[in-house]
């Protein structure tokens, strides 16, 4: 099962990113965020798991959120590839760490890698490579780049930043980690588990 280990965004963060996408929607948006559907999130680990590892997947997040507080973090600016838009945030040592106690507790369960990544990996050189061989997911350590994806467009047209809110104003807390199921261009669909982060 293919699955995404997230944050979730505060409920002010939340609302904006939700506002923001559907104020994108258009005939060729891929997806909008929706309450309940997609999800606003940032991603700390794409992950293949075997449907019977999903409970120690969960029991290993639990034991996580104990030992972190939630964080503050500070958007920084839009980017857009491949008609995705998102927006980037700064990424803090907290933040890494809380990336590299999932990716410890959960790799060792990894069943491969996920469906979206097989093509990628056969193109992938120095880091990417290494942490695909490592992790089965190229956005760790140097590559980490935290982000919410507002929506994605099909035909890859840029959206006009300039109508769009200041990207500091996605600046929020975040105090929920969540095991979600990884959707269409990697939304989150579906929330399997989340905990608060309580450390």
């Amino acid at each position: 099962m293919d699955c995404d280990i997230v944050l979730l965004p505060d409920e002010d963060t939340a609302q904006l990113a939700l506002t923001t996408s559907q104020d994108l929607r258009r005939s060729d948006t891929v997806f909008t965020l929706e309450a309940g559907k997609y999800y606003p999130h940032f991603s700390l680990y794409m992950v293949r798991l075997r449907i019977k590892d999903i409970e120690k997947v969960y029991e290993q997040l639990r034991q996580i959120a104990v030992a972190y507080q939630p964080l503050q973090l500070h958007a920084t600016y839009y980017e857009q590839e491949r008609g995705y838009l998102v927006v980037n945030y700064a990424v803090s040592p907290q933040l890494h760490s809380l990336q590299l106690a999932v990716l410890t507790a959960v790799n060792p369960m990894r069943d491969g890698i996920i469906e979206k990544d097989r093509e990628h990996i056969l193109e992938a050189v120095g880091l990417a490579k290494s942490n695909y061989d490592m992790y089965g997911y190229k956005y760790v350590g140097e590559l980490f780049k935290p982000h919410i994806t507002l929506t994605r467009f099909e035909n890859e047209v840029p959206a006009d930043e300039s109508v769009l809110p200041e990207p500091s104003l996605f600046s929020g807390r975040f105090a929920k980690i969540a095991l979600c199921e990884l959707g269409i261009s990697n939304t989150c669909v579906r929330l399997l588990a989340v905990s608060s982060l309580i450390g």
